[in-house]
């Protein structure tokens, strides 16, 4: 399992509103952009980021967990993306447009 360091900041993005061909160019190590619209998400505390890659039946699953606190509701009845920004200036698109969707698991605290 493998962990991102320094998330400074988080962003949602409509995953409908990617490019449909972005799996494609980030298997062929293109660069990908996001033309969309985001939405910062205001974090309390320090956000984690894991990533596990698993090979099952001559395939590569790559399970990302981001797990962070906020003030803010997310609209979760939406299929989301999420953008990350490390302290590098490096960013990170967790979803695409495609299924399958990322899992959105939230606690009212």
């Amino acid at each position: 399992m493998q962990r991102l360091p320094g998330i400074i900041n988080i962003y949602y993005v409509l995953a409908s509103s990617l490019m449909a061909s972005i799996t494609q160019k980030a298997l062929a190590d293109a660069p990908v952009g996001v033309f969309a619209d985001t939405f910062l998400i205001p974090h309390i505390g320090d956000a984690i980021c894991e990533m596990e890659t698993q090979f099952d039946n001559n395939d590569t699953l790559e399970k990302v967990k981001l797990s962070f606190s906020t003030t803010s509701q997310l609209p979760a009845h939406e299929h989301l993306a999420f953008v990350i920004q490390t302290v590098d200036g490096k960013q990170y698109l967790i979803g695409t447009a495609d299924k399958p969707f990322p899992v959105i698991k939230a606690w009212i605290l």
